[in-house]
Parts: C-alpha cells; sequence; structure tokens
C-alpha cells in the first residue's frame, strides 16, 4: 500500500506543480514558490517509492509480484539491490526517480525561463507515470511464495549493479535540452537556451556513451560469442540517441561561435530525446519480441506508448514548422577551411549515422507494414558505416588543421608532415600485414586523425586545458576504430578438444583439462591448464543451467596487443561421441546414414545479428529418403546454448562449435550407430580466439567519455559564469 501511496502522491503534486506554474507565469511569484514547493514534494515521494522497493527486495518480501519474479533468498545482496531494475517495472521508477534528481537542478537554473520549462519537463515525465500505473512494481500476489523466482542468472553479473542507472541517467537528462528547446520554441527566444543546457548533452553523451560501451563489454566478457556489439534493435535503442547527441553537441559549439545552426539544433534537440521515447516503444512494447534477445514481451503497453511518442513528435516538430520562419541563424562559415567547417562535416557524418541505424533498428515494423516481418542483416551496418567512418575521420584529422593555418602557413605545413608520416607508416604495415582496401584507407584516415589531435592536445594542454575535451574525444574515436579493424576483422580462432588425459593445441599452446567443479545454482566451473610459451596459467570457463537453455561463460587473457579469448562450447560427462568437422556443402557417413551441412546463417529470423543465433541446415539421407533438420545455437537472454534437433530415427545433432571464418561447423552425431565414439571420461570442446587490438576498442571508448565528462565541467563552468554580473563579455575568450 505504501508503494502506491508513493507513487500516486508523487503524480498528484506533479501534475499540481504543473498547474501552479502555468498559471503563476501570469499570476506572480507566489505561486511558482508554490510550484516548486509541489516539485519537491513529486521528488520526495519517487525517492520514498524506489526506497520502499529497495526495502522490499532486501528483506525477500515475495508477496510482491516484482520481487518473487526477481529475487531468492539465496541471492547476494548486491544482486538484490540490482535486481530492482531487472524487469520493465524497476526501470520505470528508476528512469523517473534519475529526472526527478536532475529536475531540481533545472529548477534551479532555469532562471526566468522556469515557470515555463519546468511543466514542459514535468509534463516529459509522465509517460513514465502512466507507465507504472499500468505495470507497477508495487502489485501483490494473492499469497506469501516461501521463496522466489531468483535473478537470471545472466544478470548476476557486477555490470548488473551499475550499468543500468547509467544508461537511464543518460536517458533522464536528454529531456533537459528538450525541455528547453520547447520553451525556446514556445516563447519565440533562441539566445540562452544552448549556454544552459550545453553542459547536460555533454553530460548525456558521457553516461550513454559509457553505458554503451559497460554493455559491450558485459556481452564480450559474459556471453562467450566473442564479440562486444551484435547491432541488435533493442542496443541499437541506446545508441542512436547517443548519436544524435553527440551531433548535437558538436551543433551547439557552432551556434555559440557563430550564432548558426539554431533550427537544426533544435531539431537534433528534441530529436534526440523523442528517439528515446521511440527506443522504449521499442523495447517495451514487445514489437522487437522476435527480433532481439533484450526486447521484453508485449505487455499491453503498444497503445499507451505510440500515443505517447506521438504526442511528442507533434509537440515538438510541430512547432518548429511552426516557428521555422521566425528563426534567425548565421551562416555556417565563410570559408570551408574553418574549425566550423570541420565540426558541422562531423554534426552531418553522425546524423548520417543515427538515422542509418534507426532506419535498420524499424526494420521489423516497417517490413511488417508492407508484409512479412524481417531483421537487417549485419552486413547492411557494416556496408554503411565504414565509409561514413573514413569521412568522419578524415574531418577529424583536419580539425586541427584550422588551428594552425591561423597562425601561419609553414606551421600547418610542418605540422602536416610530422602527421602524415605515422599515417602512411600505418598503411604500409597495413599492406604488409594484408588488410582489406577499406580497412587500409580507414587505417590511414584514423591515424591521421589520431596524430593530429594529439599534437593539438598538446599544444592546447599549455594554453587552455580545459579546451582540450574535443581532442581527446576524437582521438579516442580513431583508437576505437583502429581496435575495431583489428578485433573484428582479423580476429582467428581454432576449434580445440582437451581431456584430462589428452591435451588439445591452438596458437602455439597447450591446454589441458584439469579440473570440473560443481558449484552452486546448477553452475559448473572448468579449470584449463594453458602452456604458454615457457610458462602456464589456468583458465576458467563456466556453465551455468538456466531456464531459458545453459550459459558459458569464456575465459580470456589479455596481452598488450591481443586478447586470448577462450569460450567454452560443449562439456561432455559421458561417452557421447566426438564432434565431427564439416566445411560448408561436405557430406560425410555417420553409421548408415549420409550427413551433409548444407549451409548456415549468423543471423536467425528471430532478428539477432552475429553470433546472436545460428541455424546449421543438416541434410540427413536414410536409405532412399532425404530430410532436413536445423540445430541452432542460440543467444538468447540467458547467453548461449544450444537446441539439438532431433532425427527421425531418435538420433540428435547438436552444434559444438562454428568456425564462421572458414564456415566449417562441427556437430555432434548421438544415435548415428557410429562406432567412433570417445571414451567415458570429460571432455571439454571449446574455441580459442586471438583478438588483435581489442584493447583498443575499450581505451577509445573510454577516452571518448573522458572527452565529453570534461566538455561537461568546462561547459558547466562558463555557463555559470555567464550568469554572473560582469562576466559574460569574457566568455568567447574562454571559449
Amino acid at each position: 500500500m505504501f508503494g502506491y501511496i508513493s507513487i500516486y502522491s508523487a503524480f498528484g503534486a506533479a501534475l499540481i506543480s504543473i498547474g501552479l506554474y502555468l498559471y503563476g507565469r501570469k499570476t506572480g511569484k507566489e505561486l511558482i514558490t508554490g510550484a516548486r514547493i509541489f516539485y519537491y514534494i513529486f521528488a520526495f515521494f519517487i525517492t520514498a517509492a524506489i526506497a520502499f522497493l529497495f526495502y522490499l527486495f532486501l528483506t525477500s518480501q515475495f508477496q510482491y509480484q516484482y520481487v518473487f519474479a526477481y529475487s531468492s533468498q539465496d541471492l547476494p545482496y548486491y544482486f538484490k539491490i540490482s535486481s530492482l531494475w531487472a524487469g520493465q517495472e524497476g526501470t520505470f521508477l528508476l528512469w523517473i526517480f534519475l529526472s526527478a534528481l536532475l529536475g531540481l537542478w533545472v529548477m534551479r537554473r532555469a532562471g526566468k525561463d522556469e515557470s515555463l520549462v519546468m511543466p514542459i519537463y514535468l509534463i516529459s515525465q509522465m509517460f513514465l507515470f502512466m507507465l507504472m500505473f499500468i505495470q507497477s512494481p508495487f502489485a501483490k500476489l494473492a499469497g506469501m511464495p516461501p521463496d522466489g523466482r531468483g535473478l537470471n542468472a545472466l544478470l548476476q553479473n557486477y555490470w548488473m549493479v551499475i550499468h543500468p542507472p547509467i544508461v537511464f541517467a543518460g536517458f533522464a537528462s536528454l529531456s533537459i535540452p528538450f525541455a528547453f528547446s520547447i520553451a525556446a520554441l514556445i516563447q519565440n527566444k533562441y539566445d540562452n537556451w544552448v549556454k544552459i543546457t550545453m553542459p547536460w548533452v555533454a553530460f548525456s553523451a558521457a553516461l550513454l556513451g559509457l553505458g554503451i560501451f559497460l554493455g559491450g563489454y558485459w556481452a564480450y566478457e559474459t556471453l562467450g560469442w566473442g564479440g562486444y556489439w551484435a547491432w541488435d534493435p533493442v542496443e541499437n535503442s541506446s545508441l542512436v540517441p547517443w548519436l544524435f547527441a553527440v551531433a548535437l553537441l558538436h551543433g551547439m559549439l557552432i551556434e555559440k561561435s557563430r550564432g548558426s545552426m539554431r533550427k537544426s539544433n533544435l531539431f537534433l534537440a528534441s530529436t534526440t530525446y523523442i528517439t528515446v521515447m521511440y527506443g522504449t516503444f521499442l523495447t517495451r512494447s514487445g514489437v522487437l519480441a522476435d527480433f532481439s534477445v533484450h526486447s521484453f514481451v508485449d505487455l499491453g503497453l503498444n497503445n499507451y506508448l505510440l500515443a505517447s511518442l506521438g504526442f511528442f513528435v507533434i509537440m515538438a516538430w510541430g512547432l518548429l514548422l511552426i516557428r521555422s520562419r521566425n528563426i534567425q541563424s548565421e551562416p555556417t562559415s565563410r570559408s570551408y577551411f574553418s574549425k566550423e567547417s570541420f565540426i558541422y562535416l562531423t554534426l552531418l557524418f553522425l546524423t548520417i549515422s543515427a538515422m542509418i541505424v534507426l532506419l535498420g533498428t524499424s526494420a521489423p515494423i516497417i517490413t511488417r507494414a508492407l508484409g512479412q516481418a524481417s531483421a537487417i542483416r549485419i552486413n547492411y551496418y557494416i556496408a554503411t558505416h565504414v565509409p561514413l567512418a573514413i569521412l568522419m575521420t578524415l574531418a577529424m584529422g583536419l580539425f586541427p588543421f584550422s588551428f594552425w593555418r591561423l597562425k601561419s602557413q609553414s606551421l600547418m605545413y610542418r605540422r602536416g608532415l610530422m602527421v602524415l608520416i605515422p599515417s602512411v607508416v600505418a598503411l604500409i604495415i597495413g599492406l604488409i600485414l594484408g588488410l582489406k582496401f577499406e580497412h587500409l584507407v580507414l587505417s590511414f584516415t584514423s591515424m591521421g586523425a589520431l596524430v593530429s589531435n594529439a599534437i593539438l592536445f598538446t599544444e592546447r594542454m599549455k594554453a587552455s586545458p580545459g579546451s582540450t575535451a574535443g581532442m581527446i574525444a576524437h582521438v579516442g574515436v580513431a583508437v576505437l576504430l583502429i581496435g575495431i579493424i583489428g578485433s573484428t576483422g582479423y580476429s582467428q580462432t581454432k576449434q580445440v578438444i582437451s581431456k584430462r588425459d589428452q591435451e588439445g593445441s591452438a596458437f602455439e599452446r597447450s591446454f589441458l583439462l584439469k579440473n570440473v567443479e560443481q558449484l552452486k545454482h546448477d553452475k559448473k566451473r572448468i579449470d584449463l591448464e594453458v602452456k604458454d610459451g615457457g610458462g602456464y596459467f589456468t583458465a576458467q570457463m563456466y556453465f551455468t543451467d538456466s531456464e531459458g537453455g545453459q550459459v558459458r561463460t569464456p575465459s580470456i587473457k589479455k596481452y598488450l596487443l591481443y586478447d586470448l579469448y577462450i569460450s567454452p562450447g560443449q562439456l561432455d560427462l559421458s561417452d557421447k561421441p566426438s564432434p565431427v568437422t564439416f566445411a560448408k556443402g561436405e557430406m560425410k557417413w555417420a553409421g548408415d546414414y549420409e550427413v551433409q551441412f548444407a549451409d548456415f546463417e549468423i543471423e536467425m529470423d528471430n532478428g539477432g545479428t552475429g553470433m546472436v543465433s545460428v541455424a546449421a541446415e543438416v541434410n540427413i539421407k536414410d536409405g532412399d529418403s532425404t530430410y532436413t533438420i536445423f540445430p541452432e545455437l542460440k543467444n538468447s537472454s540467458d547467453g548461449l546454448h544450444s537446441e539439438p534437433a532431433r532425427t527421425r530415427f531418435g538420433g540428435t545433432v547438436d552444434i559444438a562449435s562454428i568456425n564462421a571464418d572458414k564456415g566449417q561447423i562441427s556437430l555432434i552425431l548421438d544415435g548415428f550407430s557410429d562406432p567412433l565414439k570417445a571414451e567415458a571420461s570429460e571432455t571439454i570442446y571449446f574455441q580459442v580466439s586471438t583478438k588483435p587490438l581489442i584493447n583498443l576498442v575499450w581505451v577509445g571508448a573510454l577516452m571518448m567519455v573522458i572527452g565529453a565528462l570534461i566538455s561537461f565541467k568546462r561547459r558547466s563552468n562558463l555557463s555559470a559564469l555567464a550568469g554572473l554580473p560582469g562576466k559574460s563579455d569574457n566568455l568567447k575568450s574562454k571559449e
């Protein structure tokens, strides 16, 4: 009951605050003071609601449906805390709680626009309230179960404690520029909103970027398929707002410098938040339930989410359309070789990227409307983004030259030589290593962007340390792209089998099964002794049985230039047959049957991409009869697990491992009357991969986040300084 009282009290206080703010615009300060008081009441009750939900989890109150669904008696306390945002209901409450906290800053900094900005900000939170009314975290069961279902095995990870709050704080902060941009359009005044909200755009970019990075590392470290980004539609739903937010940040830089791009920035500010809502629709409505491993099932939210999305689209874009003739803006730049021109190009490429990802993410909805729903293949994203990455790194690499050109032509030429030499060296190394043409070009432009921005960073660091945010972020982008080229384009994989008395080998290393230990919660730990040169280390992999299948956690050995990625495939504790390796189209005899591996796809009709889901088309010939079966290897919400296919004679075909680079697959053929059986002993089948330059991906991503945080700090200081009497005239010299 207390939870419901808190939620409804917060909702009522928010509505009263909206009314007092709007009415107080005409009548005076007394009502504005009342509106602030009711906002504090709103924030208090939301805080009380989330604190109460924490209490329910920590004390195992399983009579509450949400606690029952995501917790259990034996769950550690830190996972009980993270269980709060394991489901839809809890994430809605977390989101509005973070929004309430950020609203305290909005109220303090809005100044004379407070009476208009705050109602818009609160209205942007109303759709979250309605979601909680439909799916309440405080709904009760009929009785008191002795225990809960427990937290999904894949979510029992330390990243679960920090990753979702970071992402939702990023989402919440994007409503700040949205509210200020709508207020600017209503008042037809555009001089102040960028100055106030620019720090929070940088803050949003930092948080969403960090959230995307942590999510990628979580997948890489936990799921066992060896990648960190699968272009899953729900993953993309956080990438699109981040791309728009970074584009908006670049547009605001131009507007502050030149007074230009006002229409574009107003559009980007509203569109960024609208894409957050659109991502919420994709994630929560169930429309992607057949296309994404992360999507929630349909809980009856579709119509409400669509109505909310339509309301905000009409309000934001409609206002912009009405006001567009009155929005005065200066030209971006008079020179094609100015810093504003290169910032504009980067903004343009980011916006195009966001639109491409948005289109691909929406493909299941679009194709469903046209007939048969289907997802976009991963090649769509790669083919479109490699040229964009080349153009963007070229623009970022030329950006520092706009500074050097203003000082002297000779300085620009000297710096050009300093940039060209390492870029050519990178090109030569790529040629020696046999890189593909597009990767050669991208490595050349990325190295140029890295070196030129690093040089400018060292120069600017002496004079104005706070102005180096862009250089740090640009170096991070270049480092990230070089890491992506190496880790995704040139990873090598080998299939290995090991027993207690039989070593396997790969990449000049030997692997020996040392121990299989049964842990709690249907979890097994596999210890491999790895001989690496003259030394040894122990690689530990895990199998965890869950309702959705078996979760397989890899072992990662880090080196300076690459990772050794050891991913478990199959653990046999009996006399099952050994895996048989097939090339695409190859046929082999298994007992009295002909078995042919015809083809496979690393994209299933469930919308997963990369290694999210794989189906093998296997033809079985039994005498004169031939039929096809489809064993599957799926990366579901519970991790990587296999689904064997059954033959007509009662046997099974299971996927042990896949080598996509060579078009090979290893199948376990059970029940085929084949005399070649493995001995009755513990046997582990696993994949060993090298991930060249993978650490550059993490370093580059962190540098981008650090750059955004430095920008947030600097812009916050400048925004505060602008509000002091007699100080605003000095701002241009500090930009």
